[in-house]
């Protein structure tokens, strides 16, 4: 899924949504679908909105544009927390270091 594409504000001027607001929306949106993974399209800095990310600028940087670093790591490691109450027996490995889902 494109970050920036999926849904996004529309009550505040239809803006993206940031990675800690996309985190609880998206994981009810995959657990309402059924769906068993996520799979994010690229999430790297890119110039141009339209390219969905695919004509990237920074390799190993998140796109500032739904928030910063930390915020990203915030919604992957929801993604795999209890208060998810979704995935099991999932991790996700970022910076070397591990955080584990149940």
């Amino acid at each position: 899924m494109h970050v920036g594409s999926w849904k996004r504000a529309a009550e505040e001027g239809n803006r993206w949504l940031s990675y800690r607001e996309l985190a609880p929306q998206l994981t009810e949106y995959v657990r309402q679908m059924g769906y068993t993974h996520v799979e994010f399209l690229p999430v790297m800095e890119h110039p141009f909105d339209g390219s969905w990310g695919y004509e990237t600028v920074g390799y190993f940087a998140p796109t500032s544009r739904f928030g910063n670093p930390e915020e990203i790591a915030d919604l992957l490691g929801y993604l795999v927390s209890p208060a998810a109450k979704w995935m099991t027996g999932a991790s996700v490995r970022m910076d070397g270091g591990e955080i584990k889902g149940i």
